[in-house]
């Protein structure tokens, strides 16, 4: 489907950096966005902060900071903060007038930006952290590559404030999320809030949790070879019977593949509740390795062929002795 745009309903237009697009606008908090795009509408025009926040209402926010940001990132000049003096109101001028054609001076970046400003978010109970906010906010900065939102330091703030996750916990969080490709503030929180609730509060604790998530993820993989599951993902419910193998009954991958090879010599497909109820019969009988399952097998084969055997001859016998009492009855009566 191509989408097209008709400019000649357009009466005016302006440009956005492509970069805007490209890299942050799935990444940063919308209002940093929305502001953005009003300070590039205005490109020929002298406003103030007073004009930006009589047009967007926005509560606790501090707009210096998000102009700063935008600065830091090489999208608007340093020069856009001259003249600006906070003691002022009718001197809060953001002049943007001399930047047609999106043609910005770069200019050293920020260094570092006071977002505790106003925001209070050094509330944090100091015996509960082991290094200091900023240092915290640094470190996710790194990790994540860009500099954090004012919506992620206060959810960050309220993650160590409501839950006991230590702050190297926290961290582990935001690395596992870009490691997963999930690197989203909800997310992160949501993680937290699981993990408090599991009692995950140390780096121990945290190291261990993860690493049984990786093992199963690769049993999940493995098992889905093996099975030859190519075309789609695994259910919940598939995943929870493959952690019930390994986790619970400590069964190694090749007493799983007999199973699986057992279940498709008697039923011809994949069942993964037939595959689990063999797989439980052996772990209720103490089977611990495939040598077990190999012993049993030819003991089952050679009772079935004795009393395939002997059913077979009672069988002949019986049914030979009939044939020739009625042949015998019949031939007398001719």
């Amino acid at each position: 489907m191509n989408l097209f745009l008709n400019f000649n309903q357009i009466e005016t237009n302006f440009s956005i950096p492509t970069k805007i697009v490209d890299k942050y606008i799935n990444t940063i908090d919308y209002k940093y966005i929305n502001i953005l795009i009003y300070l590039l509408r205005n490109i020929s025009n002298n406003i103030s902060i007073e004009n930006i926040e009589h047009f967007f209402k926005y509560k606790d926010i501090d707009y210096i900071i998000i102009i700063k940001f935008w600065i830091k990132e090489n999208i608007l000049p340093e020069t856009i903060l001259n003249g600006f003096e906070t003691n002022s109101l009718d001197k809060n001028i953001i002049n943007i007038k001399h930047f047609d054609n999106l043609e910005f001076e770069i200019g050293e970046s920020i260094k570092s930006i006071d977002i505790e400003k106003n925001l209070e978010l050094n509330n944090i109970q100091k015996e509960t952290l082991s290094i200091d906010i900023k240092e915290i906010y640094n470190h996710i900065e790194q990790i994540i590559s860009r500099p954090i939102t004012y919506i992620e330091k206060t959810t960050i703030t309220s993650i160590l404030n409501s839950t006991h996750i230590k702050p190297d916990v926290l961290l582990m969080v935001f690395e596992y999320c870009i490691k997963i490709n999930k690197m989203s503030i909800r997310y992160v929180k949501s993680i937290c809030n699981d993990w408090d609730k599991k009692n995950i509060h140390t780096h121990e604790l945290a190291e261990k949790y993860l690493k049984n998530i990786e093992e199963s993820k690769s049993n999940h993989f493995n098992i889905s070879k093996l099975f030859g599951i190519n075309n789609r993902a695994l259910s919940e419910w598939e995943k929870n019977y493959i952690d019930k193998w390994f986790t619970e009954f400590n069964f190694s991958q090749d007493i799983i593949k007999e199973a699986y090879n057992k279940t498709i010599d008697n039923i011809g497909k994949i069942s993964f509740p037939y595959i689990n109820k063999i797989l439980t019969d052996w772990n209720l009988n103490n089977i611990t390795s495939l040598s077990q399952i190999l012993d049993i097998k030819p003991k089952i084969k050679s009772n079935k062929k004795t009393n395939v055997k002997k059913y077979n001859k009672n069988n002949i016998s019986s049914f030979s002795e009939d044939v020739f009492d009625k042949l015998s009855e019949t031939i007398s009566k001719l």
